[in-house]
């Protein structure tokens, strides 16, 4: 005792040594190694380990048989896989899975006709004719003013015809030309009181 201890004993002194090597160890299980990244921003090491967080411990494992076809937009092989979104699913490719229901996977055939066999632009350019047209005629059922469906525009000569019936009569709402095109309005004579 007394050799420079502070008076603590020898027993003492081995529970302090025993805690200090274990908060050690402790802390060495939780120290990542950022020695390969000399020379990183703090953003940069901090992007990694969040990375590595991510891709280790919360991103669910995935079929490595399952991909995804962006030019049909649907999981290949088709009689196999089937889309399957679960969270941590950083791509399209993890959220393809296999299906489970074997019984379906026996009845489907893969060379039958599917919608999604044609090319996504072909599709998307279907898609927003359709839309287009749906919400045109919306648009001409619902919205804009009435308008007569024997008269039209003439573009040669830039105005309504036929030009005896029709003239140019702009109302809000009309979208180009043919649609401001109406019938005359007919004068009413006004009989005159006899005096």
């Amino acid at each position: 005792e007394g050799g420079g201890g502070g008076g603590a004993s020898a027993e003492e002194l081995l529970r302090r040594l025993d805690r200090l090597e274990r908060s050690y160890r402790e802390a060495a299980a939780e120290h990542v190694d950022f020695d390969d990244m000399a020379g990183h921003s703090l953003l940069e090491m901090f992007g990694e380990t969040a990375k590595y967080f991510l891709t280790t411990r919360v991103v669910k494992d995935t079929d490595a048989d399952c991909r995804f076809s962006a030019a049909r937009l649907r999981c290949e092989p088709v009689c196999a896989c089937r889309w399957d979104y679960r969270l941590g699913d950083h791509a399209p490719d993890r959220a393809c899975r296999r299906d489970p229901d074997r019984e379906r996977a026996r009845r489907c055939d893969p060379a039958a006709p599917r919608a999604s066999d044609r090319p996504f632009w072909e599709r998307a350019k279907g898609a927003v004719a359709n839309t287009a047209h749906r919400v045109g005629g919306f648009y001409n059922d619902k919205v804009a003013p009435p308008t007569d469906a024997a008269c039209g525009w003439d573009w040669s000569r830039f105005a309504c015809a036929p030009p005896d019936q029709c003239t140019f009569r702009y109302q809000f709402g009309d979208y180009h030309p043919g649609r401001s095109c109406r019938r005359k309005r007919r004068r009413r004579r006004r009989k005159r009181r006899p005096p």
